[in-house]
């Protein structure tokens, strides 16, 4: 097999996004690694579009350059001879980024896709995986009110995750069809700023925000001994608060439990991913909702532009067998 000329995309600054070609030779794997072509990519529109534009970081350290992306659906097409559970035609799930060719560890395979569930639809199963980890975090379970503060793909997904779980869903946000689609799901959907919300409503609130007035709301909707699962980042962009973001009224008052949710174990990680997909096949999870357009790879730029300027609360799945514009 010849070497690939990979296309992978870098970005260099905000809005400055690059293709470059890196190559990526299937006959020098190392025994325990796997080289694959990229079917579809994901893109993750809060972690990608921040970058995108600039935002601050979330670390010390360079921002740029950078690689963007981590939802990735490949096919393998070579396999290290130490590889085992693997073979040549596998249809993988990774966090490589928006590339069109890649080898990597087998070690780094999150699950394996079945070949009946649509490779966009499967490519979205890491959206789903950040929400139900949070849930699992706050302890959701059958009969937990949970609320959920932003209706942008991480936000959605949780919503339907929530309620697969057997959970009463309050939904909090100022985009009507996301709304929309929340109460098709079984959920009770308000504004954020609605005349009166009732306080102290949720068991379980998870923010996919980072407004400083949706953290206030959020300590404000949770009831006392309850659980805030973080998703965002409040105050990225916001700068300092014009208000105690730890106030007793609201934080010890009310005894209230804050937690990250963002992160976990690997093999977490792969054992979620498993059972979500087996959820989008057999249609328990509406993945295809999330997703706005299947759109050529190169019209990744384009997509950030949009998804920045909050045109639409769903995604954009990039199909790596389209040129296109």
């Amino acid at each position: 097999m010849t070497t690939i000329s990979a296309a992978v995309y870098e970005l260099r600054g905000p809005r400055q996004l690059e293709i470059r070609s890196e190559p990526v030779d299937p006959e020098t794997l190392g025994p325990r690694d796997i080289a694959a072509r990229t079917r579809i990519s994901v893109v993750s529109p809060g972690t990608e579009t921040a970058a995108w534009r600039g935002d601050p970081p979330l670390r010390p350290g360079n921002v740029y350059p950078r690689l963007v992306g981590y939802c990735n659906l490949a096919e393998v097409i070579a396999v290290g001879s130490e590889v085992r559970g693997t073979s040549i035609g596998d249809l993988i799930l990774t966090h490589q980024p928006h590339r069109s060719a890649f080898r990597c560890p087998a070690a780094d395979i999150l699950t394996r896709a079945p070949a009946d569930v649509p490779s966009a639809e499967a490519a979205t199963t890491y959206l789903f995986q950040l929400g139900y980890n949070a849930l699992l975090k706050g302890g959701c379970k059958p009969g937990t009110t949970v609320g959920v503060l932003g209706l942008g793909v991480i936000g959605l997904a949780t919503v339907a995750l929530a309620r697969q779980l057997g959970a009463t869903v309050i939904a909090y946000t100022n985009q009507e069809p996301a709304a929309d689609l929340a109460r098709r799901w079984g959920a009770k959907a308000f504004r954020k700023d609605a005349a009166g919300l009732e306080p102290r409503a949720v068991d379980l609130l998870i923010t996919t925000s980072g407004s400083w007035s949706d953290w206030r709301l959020a300590l404000a909707q949770t009831r006392k001994e309850g659980t805030i699962g973080v998703l965002g980042f409040p105050g990225r962009t916001d700068g300092l608060p014009t208000f105690n973001p730890l106030a007793s009224e609201y934080f010890y008052d009310a005894q209230l439990r804050i937690i990250a949710c963002g992160q976990s174990p690997e093999p977490e990680v792969r054992r979620n991913c498993e059972f979500l997909l087996d959820l989008i096949r057999s249609r328990r999870l509406p993945a295809g909702d999330l997703l706005e357009n299947r759109v050529p790879w190169k019209g990744l730029a384009a997509a950030y532009d949009r998804l920045s300027r909050r045109e639409t609360y769903r995604t954009v799945a990039l199909d790596w067998s389209l040129d296109g514009p």
